[in-house]
């Protein structure tokens, strides 16, 4: 149904209110309540709909606030220091923009199938939203707009920015091959000889950084245009890598099963023996803004915090979502956003441990 009814005292004093010009199935609304003065509904798809004043409102009256949620689970989460505002997007494909609690629903954005990666550009005005199939949208934060889309078709092989022009991106799929975008318009494409798993790129955009679904990191340089470095991580495919901040100091790279190394990019050499506490595949890594701190997450439901100089666990958080966590953040406070298989968002504080 399209609307909420409120029904006084005899069955022909019905007040109508509108959830939406176009209904559709997703603005079924699945029930109310009235709260003092307020009344409140709940759609098909996580919208909360508040009505203001409701002795006052009058016929086909739209809410006065719609506060959007989830209803699936939260595959990915972003975070804009500049404007400390959050960015989260869930297994249907719905991208929400939260600043002070409260979510604005970006409509243009609506995949059919879930979305792999959320990223700001490095010049923080641009964000890319990328679907399991590589449907890539650039997103402009100013106006709100979508810049422009362009679709690869082909399995999600691992997808990053440019450390330094906020205009090019580095897309990989499974068919053997990374794509170079500049405004996303295809300007070099690379052949490989293995599936990548993930990737990212480093800090002067002179290299990249590959995994591959057999377990090695693969170095290519991208101004002499050839590998020049393969490093073995374990045996299962690279789920997922991460660069520190401001300068080529470490790298990390966490796998399917359970296992994080950290690198140094001075001499390619592994700093630790397999950072080994999840129990099963690695989501996601983050370096802290100091690079003192690496956050992972897992479908183990754990979030670890690793110390980069004494390469031990500073924290350890177990059970943090129900069905995994999908992705987790440090935001401007050193705090942890995580995004979780269990529709929800939760902000970590930390007691013991300083992050900055």
């Amino acid at each position: 149904r399209r609307c909420v009814q409120e029904t006084e005292t005899t069955r022909d004093s019905v007040l109508t209110l509108q959830v939406s010009i176009k209904p559709q199935l997703e603005d079924m609304q699945l029930g109310c309540t009235k709260m003092v003065n307020q009344l409140v509904s709940v759609s098909l798809i996580g919208d909360v709909n508040i009505w203001e004043d409701v002795n006052n409102l009058q016929q086909d009256a739209f809410p006065s606030l719609v506060l959007p949620g989830h209803q699936s689970s939260i595959k990915q989460v972003a975070y804009h220091h500049g404007q400390q505002l959050l960015v989260s997007s869930d297994s249907s494909g719905r991208t929400l923009l939260w600043k002070n609690r409260q979510a604005e629903r970006i409509p243009e954005i609506q995949y059919k199938i879930g979305t792999s990666r959320l990223l700001f550009s490095c010049d923080l005005e641009t964000l890319y939203i990328v679907s399991d199939d590589l449907n890539i949208i650039s997103f402009n934060l100013a106006n709100r707009t979508v810049n422009k889309t362009v679709n690869i078709g082909a399995n999600y092989g691992g997808f990053c920015v440019s450390k330094k022009n906020p205009n090019v991106c580095y897309a990989a799929s499974e068919r053997n091959t990374i794509f170079v975008f500049e405004n996303l318009t295809q300007i070099r494409e690379i052949k490989v000889s293995y599936v990548p798993t993930a990737i990212e790129v480093n800090n002067d955009d002179s290299l990249l950084i590959i995994g591959d679904k057999v377990g090695n990191v693969h170095i290519y340089d991208l101004q002499e245009d050839k590998e020049i470095q393969v490093l073995s991580h374990s045996t299962s495919a690279v789920s997922s890598i991460a660069v520190s901040h401001g300068e080529d100091k470490y790298f990390a790279t966490g796998d399917s099963t359970k296992i994080i190394n950290l690198w140094s990019f001075s001499e390619f050499k592994k700093l630790t023996e397999n950072w080994v506490f999840h129990n099963s595949r690695v989501t996601s890594l983050v370096f802290s803004q100091s690079n003192n701190h690496v956050l992972s997450c897992g479908l183990d439901s754990r979030v670890i915090v690793w110390d980069t100089q004494t390469f031990k666990r500073v924290a350890d958080l177990t059970n943090i979502h129900r069905n995994g966590v999908n992705s987790a953040i440090f935001d401007e406070e050193g705090r942890i956003v995580s995004a979780g298989g269990d529709n929800l968002m939760k902000v970590i504080k930390l007691n013991n441990v300083t992050i900055n």
